[in-house]
Parts: C-alpha cells; sequence; structure tokens
C-alpha cells in the first residue's frame, strides 16, 4: 500500500462533517506513519491559526442600538430569507499557520440555546487561501437564541476554535404603528392653522411561538415630506410603549405623517400614513413675547399676533392695577416700569377691524437688583445713554455728584455701614473706582459734593451725632492738610446739600433734626458767614438742595414734609426773590429732590416721588416752567429714601444723572 492514495483520498473530504474529517485525519496520519516512518516530518506542518473577524449578518444589535457582530452579550439579529427561508449568515476570516499560504476550509458549531440543541457542523465550500473569509448559512427559528464557534483545518490538522458569537434571532417586524389624535382627527373638526396639538403612536413587537421577541426601539416619523430615510431618527416609546409628539402646529390645508415602529433587532413596519385636514383659523391668534428692559422694566410685543382679518388694536394689561396700554394699527409693542420688583401676569388683548378679539396671558418676573446698586446715566438734549452701574456700586445708601470744569464729574457715597467713599468720572467716560474716605470711629449718614472752578472739590458730610463736616478735595488729587472740620454751629443737622459759585466761594443749604432750613456761605478765602434760618413759620422740611448760578444767584428747592416741591432764588447781591418760594405745576408726591445749574443759565430737578418714580423738570434762563410739569425718566429703577437721586450740569451742556436702587 503506498502512501500517495491516502493522501488524495483525505484531502478531497471537503464539506464532510467536523466529526469525520477529523477522524479521515487521524487515520491518514497513522496510515502515513506505519508505511514510512521517513515520511513523518511532511505531516508535521503548523496548525492553521484560529479564525478572525467573525460575524453575524444581519449584525446583531443591543437594546441601546450598537451594533455586536460577536459577542456573548445579549444582541438581537434579524434575518435574511433565502428561497423561502429565514436565515443567518455566518462569517470568519480564515487563517494559515504561517508556513504554507494553505488550502483552507472551516467548519460552524452552532448551538441552539432556546433548545438546548447542538446542531450539525456546517461546513463551508471548497477551499481558500489565508487571509480570506467563507460564509456559511444557518436556517434559524424566530425568537431563538443562538451561539456558535468556528474552526479552520488545511485537511490535516485543525485549529483552535475562535467564538462563541451569540444572538438571538427576530424575524418578524413590530406591528404597524396605530395613530391616534384628539387635536387633529382624521374626520376633520379638531385644530385650527397655528394651534398646536398633538399626535399617539402606539405599536408592539410580537412574541413569537417559541423562545423572545427583541422588543420595540421606537419610533420614526415625518410629517408631509412621505420619506422616512436612514437618518431619520428613532425615538424611543414611553413606558407603555406609546410615543406623543407634541406641540405640533399646521398651516391650513391638507397633511399627512407617516410612522413606522422599530424593533431592537432592527426590523421595521410597513409605513403608515395618517392624514388630516388642518382648516383656517377664523380667529385672533395673539403672539406675545417679554423681555426685560431694566431691573423692574419689561419689553412687550405682540406683533407676532396674526388674524383672518387685519388687526386694529391691541391692549397690554401689566398685571399691576395700573391703566393698560393701547396701541392702534399695526403697531402692537409697548413698554411698562413696575413699581416693585416681582412676576406679574401680562395680558395681551388684540382686536381686529371687525371687533372681534382674543387675549394670551404671559408671567414676566422682573429681573430685581440688589437695593443698595447705584446707577449712573447722561442726559442728552435730545436722548439719554441708558444706565449703567459702576464696577462695586453697590452697599450704597446715599450718594450726590458734581461737575468739574474739565469735564469729569465726582461722586461721594454714603455705605449701608455708614462709611464716606469718593469716586470720579473722567472726560473720557472711564471710572477711578470707589475709594473709602477712612474717617474711624465716624458713621455718616449724609454727604453732598461740590466742584469748584479752580478743579478743586469740596465734601460735606453728616454724622450720626448730627454734625455737619467738610473737607476740600484739591485739583491735583490731594486732600487740604487741616482735613475734616466743622462750621461754628454745625450741630442738630439732618440732612445738607453743597454748591459752587463762580466766585469760588461755596453755598450750603441743611436740613435740621427740626425740619428747619438753615443757609451757610463759604467765602473763597475759607471763611464762614455762619448758619441763617430761612425762616417758614408751620412748614416742616424734609430735604433741600441748592445750585449755584453763572450769574451769581444761587436757586434753592425743599421738599415739605407734605410731600410738595418748593423752589426760591436767593439774587447775587444777597437779597431773595420777591415772590418768595414757588411750587412748579405737580410737585407734589415728592420725598426727595436735587437742582443742579446748566451752563446756558437754566436749571434742571431730578425728583423721588413716593411711589419711587424718578421725576425731571427745567426750570428756563428766563424763569418759566414746562407747560406740562414733570417728565419721567425712562427706565429708572424704584427708588424711595430720600437723597437716593442725584444730577450734576456739565459743561458740556449735558447733564449726568445718579440713582440708588431700594429694591
Amino acid at each position: 500500500m503506498h502512501e500517495g492514495p491516502w493522501l488524495v483520498t483525505v484531502s478531497s473530504q471537503v464539506g464532510v462533517p467536523l466529526v469525520r474529517k477529523r477522524h479521515l485525519a487521524v487515520t491518514a496520519a497513522l496510515i502515513v506513519f506505519s508505511g514510512s516512518l521517513s515520511s513523518a516530518p511532511a505531516f508535521a506542518a503548523q496548525a492553521p491559526a484560529a479564525p478572525t473577524n467573525l460575524a453575524t449578518t444581519p449584525t446583531p444589535q443591543t437594546a441601546s442600538g450598537a451594533q455586536q457582530p460577536c459577542g456573548t452579550g445579549i444582541a438581537y439579529a434579524g434575518s435574511m430569507n433565502i428561497g423561502g427561508v429565514d436565515q443567518a449568515a455566518l462569517s470568519a476570516t480564515l487563517n494559515s499557520g504561517g508556513d504554507t499560504a494553505g488550502n483552507l476550509s472551516a467548519a460552524f458549531t452552532v448551538v441552539d440555546k432556546t433548545t438546548g440543541t447542538t446542531l450539525a457542523p456546517i461546513d463551508s465550500a471548497g477551499q481558500v487561501g489565508s487571509g480570506a473569509s467563507v460564509t456559511v448559512y444557518l436556517p434559524v427559528t424566530d425568537g431563538h437564541s443562538y451561539s456558535w464557534t468556528v474552526a479552520a483545518t488545511d485537511g490535516t490538522n485543525w485549529s483552535s476554535s475562535a467564538g462563541p458569537c451569540d444572538f438571538i434571532t427576530d424575524t418578524t417586524a413590530p406591528l404597524n404603528p396605530t395613530v391616534t389624535s384628539a387635536d387633529f382627527p382624521i374626520s376633520g373638526g379638531g385644530l385650527e392653522s397655528g394651534e398646536p396639538g398633538s399626535f399617539t403612536l402606539t405599536s408592539s413587537d410580537p412574541a413569537p411561538a417559541t423562545g423572545t421577541a427583541s422588543g420595540l426601539r421606537g419610533y420614526s416619523y415625518v410629517f408631509d415630506s412621505g420619506v422616512i430615510g436612514v437618518g431619520t431618527p428613532v425615538i424611543a416609546p414611553n413606558d407603555n410603549g406609546s410615543l406623543v409628539i407634541s406641540d405640533q402646529s399646521f398651516t391650513w390645508g391638507s397633511h399627512t405623517l407617516y410612522a413606522q415602529a422599530v424593533d431592537n433587532a432592527g426590523n421595521v413596519s410597513a409605513t403608515v400614513e395618517y392624514s388630516f385636514y388642518v382648516p383656517q383659523n377664523p380667529e385672533l391668534s395673539p403672539k406675545l413675547s417679554l423681555s426685560a428692559a431694566g431691573a423692574v422694566t419689561v419689553d412687550a410685543d405682540g406683533s407676532g399676533s396674526t388674524g383672518l382679518w387685519p388687526i386694529a388694536k391691541c391692549s397690554f394689561d401689566f398685571g399691576d392695577q395700573s391703566a393698560a396700554t393701547v396701541t392702534t394699527g399695526s403697531a402692537c409693542t409697548a413698554t411698562h416700569e413696575y413699581a416693585k420688583d416681582g412676576t406679574y401676569p401680562v395680558t395681551l388683548t388684540i382686536t381686529d377691524q371687525y371687533g372681534n378679539q382674543k387675549s394670551v396671558i404671559k408671567d414676566f418676573a422682573t429681573p430685581g437688583l440688589s437695593r443698595g446698586t447705584l446707577f449712573h446715566e447722561i442726559l442728552l438734549p435730545t436722548t439719554v445713554t441708558g444706565w449703567a452701574s459702576p464696577a462695586g456700586s453697590t452697599g450704597i445708601a446715599q450718594a450726590a455728584n458734581t461737575a468739574l470744569p474739565d469735564g469729569s464729574s465726582q461722586l461721594v457715597a454714603v455705605t449701608s455701614s455708614g462709611e464716606l467713599e469718593h469716586n470720579i468720572r473722567f472726560a473720557n467716560g472711564s471710572w477711578q473706582g470707589w475709594r473709602t474716605l477712612s474717617q474711624p470711629g465716624v458713621t455718616v449718614t449724609d454727604a453732598g459734593i461740590a466742584g469748584m472752578p479752580n478743579g478743586s472739590s469740596q465734601i460735606i458730610e453728616v454724622t450720626s451725632a448730627g454734625v455737619l463736616k467738610h473737607d476740600i478735595r484739591n485739583a491735583n488729587g490731594s486732600w487740604q492738610t487741616t482735613g475734616w472740620g466743622s462750621p461754628a454751629g454745625s450741630t442738630g443737622i439732618a440732612q445738607a446739600s453743597i454748591t459752587a459759585m463762580p466766585n469760588g466761594s461755596s453755598q450750603i443749604v441743611a436740613v435740621t433734626t427740626s425740619g428747619m432750613l438753615k443757609y451757610n456761605i463759604r467765602s473763597a478765602n475759607g471763611s464762614w458767614q455762619g448758619w441763617v434760618t430761612l425762616s417758614q413759620p408751620g412748614v416742616m422740611i424734609t430735604h433741600a438742595s441748592i445750585a449755584g448760578m453763572p450769574n451769581g444767584s444761587s436757586q434753592i428747592i425743599e421738599v415739605t414734609s407734605a410731600g410738595v416741591l418748593k423752589h426760591d432764588i436767593r439774587n447775587a447781591n444777597g437779597s431773595w426773590q420777591t415772590t418768595g418760594w414757588g411750587s412748579p405745576a405737580g410737585s407734589t408726591g415728592i420725598v426727595q429732590a436735587t437742582i443742579t445749574a446748566m451752563s446756558n443759565g437754566s436749571s434742571q430737578i431730578v425728583a423721588t416721588r413716593s411711589s419711587g418714580i424718578v421725576a425731571f423738570t427745567i426750570r428756563s434762563a428766563s424763569g418759566g416752567w414746562p407747560s406740562a410739569g414733570w417728565g419721567q425718566l425712562a427706565n429708572t429703577v424704584k427708588v424711595d429714601a430720600a437723597a437716593n437721586v442725584s444730577i450734576a450740569g456739565m459743561p458740556n451742556g449735558t447733564s449726568q444723572v445718579i440713582e440708588v436702587s431700594a429694591i
């Protein structure tokens, strides 16, 4: 007996079961060995390497949607229907042992884990070279769990097995989704154009006769296009397996919702079409947007409102019991400032040209701000710059400002802890920053400042003991060497104001703790006139301010305990105007006010009303007051404490206003 025929016989057994191949390989080896010992090395070739790149097709997917071509985790695979049979493709790359290209084939061993049965090995067809892939097809049963391994042979030796690869077969697509919508029913009569509504999708993944279903992954849907593509997202269902598509609005006309259900194996149901009709909305559709325009100010915009007929009127109720703001025509916007911080229901009511009305309500929460924040603004001839807060301007109880000849302004502020601070706004708009004027053991309750013609500034303060004190900051930034001094008789003071005069002197008015108004002059040489009481029998004063005019006169304002603002003039020769105290129209409900002189001979006043509104008026150089009386500074914060608003007339004809928030 010769070796050759035996070798041919063994190598030709491609496709026989694994057990038989192994048996034949062993028999051939034994026969060769018994025929000739010298030929044994011919069968000592290295065994093939274990197969690689194992994969199941269709690719199994985990419940999260991740692909798992081969692994032991739970993953579901669909199937391919070949010749009327559901099958899965099993593939692997075969690799030689390294010393030969090899004529390789493989045997796939499959276990049906659902039945506990090891299936007959599935052999690959033919022989392939090293690095080539082989594929076999496994008939599968819906819902069954499978595990497979694969080994390669060169006809003589076998590799070690690779795997296992586990998967659960799901050959059944989920049920076609059911679409329902009470908002947009197929029969009609639902919501109209522009009104948002919802749809509900319902489906399930049927369980097979044996084994388990992969379960419902979710739904894919589109409106009107009709194409659910590869990139269309799959939306996970709710706990009950349904999906609610909410907040959907449509234009007038016919629309269609296209929907599919997808299971965890990647099986997709048929596309369901849900067609519905959206009628034209004959009613008005108010659209209201709210945005903050300040700490307690809201901008309301209803310009997006629509209707079948043109909108003739918009009415804004801001929810604070104030009168509604009404606009007509195409304009449908309004700005409102609240008296205090809070949350308010804002109602927009639109009316079309035939009198049809519809309303919408939205809540607005004022951004608010910290109590004691200082804000600054510049009043131009026809407009304002808007309010801004210099860095560190918090924790302030009272403040005052003044103009300097170089176009800068200086501020003093009393903190809530009773310290005095100083700041400069330079002519270029930059700020020095707040600096504390240290006075150990002194608690300050009120302060004022006056910018002098020589570039210095004079500061007064009132201490908690009711003492008025005075100091000077020189033009070079140093302070007078004598420090704080107190004019004779400066006791029992509650509040005071100082102003610069063109001749280098300064004048002060002070309100006593008993409600009287006093007046004093500091001459240019530093001497004091002494305090003079401005007698007003029966009148109690709560606040006062003074402004030195370009012609050498001074104008004084006071606020009485009844909330009335009054005005008087001290002439340059020291006499007082013959008409005495007068009151501009509308000067009631005021708790505090400040006056400043302008370069053109006019004067400007800002005042805090009891409502917290900051009011503004101008006295012309000829002595006239506006016929309209007081106006309101736009977007001011609310101030309700005395001396929380101040004004300074600048050399260029503008004025700078500061205010301290009380909310």
